[in-house]
């Protein structure tokens, strides 16, 4: 497989990890960057080489830049994690919401603690 192929194949496989972290449809997402769910299908398995405009479309379809979008990190981005937390508590009783934002933030300042803790012991002198 050339250079190309492969590069076509990865952006392809970013954006529809990003679509399926989203929970977006083809169709969907196709809509919203105004295009066919076909043509969609061919740039998410490489087939194609979509132009900048219809990247940047894609990008805007999906909530985020067209750097982001081009930078073909492996990790998912942090937007999907929060898009996952905000499903988890939609359509939840207000207790239910508050109890799930009270636990998060509790487990995010612990860590914070931990991690302060361990800069300033690595800082420290034998």
């Amino acid at each position: 497989m050339k250079e190309k192929e492969r590069f076509l194949v990865k952006l392809g496989g970013r954006i529809q990890e990003i679509r399926v972290g989203l929970k977006l449809t083809q169709e969907v997402l196709a809509e919203k960057a105004d295009m066919t769910p076909k043509y969609l299908g061919q740039i998410e398995r490489g087939e194609v080489n979509p132009t900048v405009c219809i990247l940047r479309r894609i990008a805007e379809g999906l909530h985020i830049s067209l750097s982001d979008l081009l930078s073909l990190r492996a990790e998912i981005d942090s937007h999907i994690y929060i898009s996952k937390i905000i499903d988890l508590l939609r359509d939840k009783e207000e207790r239910c919401i508050r109890l799930g934002w009270k636990i998060l933030k509790d487990v995010l300042d612990e860590m914070e603690n931990e991690t302060t803790l361990l800069q300033t012991n690595q800082g420290a002198s034998p």
